[in-house]
């Protein structure tokens, strides 16, 4: 857990300084939505974040449990990927909160529906606050 979480950081904050979103934030998502690195979807797909295919997408795919899901070509552009989905749309509003904010950003994402996972505010900051994952967030 602890390899997976090294690997993507440096990703996580240079995202964070182009888009805003904490990079606690988008660690926490990757770690719980790829089941740090171990879903078939995060290892055929390079979807970490369980993106969905949706109207605006025309870029490859796949089907998991019956849901259409995103493909790319590698990790770097499923996370730039995600940062575009979740300052975007529905998502726009969270753009407000600040870059150093991950309990806002956290409960902004269940509030818009960012995902099935029960809890999912909670549970990003329970992973944040147990990895301290926030540290990113000042670098």
């Amino acid at each position: 857990k602890m390899k997976y979480l090294k690997r993507f950081a440096h990703v996580a904050v240079s995202e964070r300084k182009k888009y805003g979103i904490p990079a606690s934030v988008i660690l926490a998502n990757a770690f719980l939505h790829s089941y740090s690195g171990t879903r078939d979807l995060a290892k055929s797909g390079n979807n970490h974040f369980a993106v969905p295919c949706d109207s605006d997408w025309s870029g490859p795919q796949g089907s998991y449990g019956g849901q259409c899901m995103r493909h790319y070509k590698n990790a770097w552009s499923g996370f730039r990927n995600h940062s575009e989905y979740v300052t975007t749309g529905k998502f726009k509003s969270l753009r407000q909160i600040d870059s150093k904010d991950y309990k806002n950003w956290a409960g902004g994402l269940e509030k818009a529906g960012y995902s099935n996972e029960p809890n999912l505010g909670s549970t990003l900051i329970q992973i944040i606050e147990q990895y301290r994952l926030n540290e990113l967030d000042d670098k």
